[in-house]
């Protein structure tokens, strides 16, 4: 039996642990079709303790099933002969039969598998029910303008962590993630709303929305605070989610919008983008983006629909 596990790193969030759990699958789904009896072993996933990484120790392990429906997943993963199990249902293991995996490539992938991986994990996954429901409510609220946009935005103060980002790089990131959005703005016509995707503070919430309403004066300006308002039982039951459940709830609502918008160089914004276009989205923002679209790639879907 070969044993394949993911590993979380260091102060990797949500869509980088994302990352690391989707590479395990391709790589379990990559040597069963070599005829090798695998295993996939589902381990703990971690959280932020604070927004801006304050308090110590900044994260905190908790358990897959936060984001992901492990009985689900397993169900999935049985029909294609893959076993699953839990990291405390294994015994040590001997180096040979274990492969360890992280975000990045552990091996050139063919175009095929890299289609068919991105088709399994945009439409495939079994996503919290919780974190479903919460999801599902925020896009069906949306529904009521004729044509919204999610916008991500990353420009926390966590980023202060970084060494080589200080007060000064993060307002030159602050007003790039802005322009880049007011751009988008600018070439997209008939935009009703804005879903806002962040924790950014309130007043740089409102600079955004009031320059983009000097563009689109008409704009409505909607985040998840906005939503629950009239729903205090919703509310209550996301406030009690774990930080990176809430970055999941908000990751699911960029992932179904009707337009995106985010950063770059975010591997939340990324992976969203990557999800829209094996979900058949044609507009999709981020564009290239180096280590990511290497990894992940976005390739053309040209009989593979």
């Amino acid at each position: 039996m070969l044993y394949v596990q993911y590993s979380i790193q260091g102060n990797e969030g949500l869509c980088n642990q994302l990352m690391a759990i989707f590479r395990a699958i391709g790589e379990a789904l990559f040597y069963q079709n070599q005829g090798v009896e695998v295993c996939l072993i589902l381990s703990d996933v971690q959280t932020r303790n604070s927004p801006d990484l304050t308090v110590q120790p900044s994260f905190k392990p908790i358990q897959v099933d936060s984001f992901i429906d492990v009985e689900c997943l397993s169900e999935i993963l049985k029909d294609k002969k893959i076993n699953v199990k839990r990291a405390e249902e294994v015994r040590i293991l001997d180096s040979d039969s274990l492969i360890t995996c992280n975000r990045i490539l552990r091996r050139t992938m063919t175009q095929e598998e890299s289609k068919e991986l991105g088709l399994l994990f945009a439409n495939m996954i079994p996503w919290t029910k919780q974190v479903m429901r919460l999801s599902n409510f925020i896009i069906d609220s949306m529904s009521c303008y004729p044509l919204w946009t999610a916008t991500h935005l990353r420009i926390e103060r966590d980023l202060l962590s970084f060494e080589d980002i200080g007060e000064p790089e993060l307002e030159v990131i602050r007003q790039g993630q802005f322009d880049h959005v007011m751009n988008f703005f600018s070439c997209t016509k008939n935009i009703s709303a804005i879903y806002v995707s962040s924790g950014i503070q309130t007043n740089e919430y409102d600079f955004l929305i009031d320059k983009l309403r000097e563009i689109n004066p008409s704009l409505a300006s909607v985040n998840k605070d906005v939503i629950f308002k009239e729903n205090p039982e919703l509310q209550k039951e996301f406030d009690e989610l774990h930080l990176e459940q809430q970055a999941l709830v908000n990751w699911l609502v960029c992932t179904k919008a009707p337009l995106f918008i985010g950063p770059h160089s975010s591997s939340f914004s990324y992976l969203a983008a990557y999800i829209r276009h094996y979900q058949h989205f044609t507009n999709l923002h981020p564009d290239y983006q180096a280590c990511w679209e290497d990894w992940f790639p976005r390739l053309s879907l040209t009989g593979m629909a």
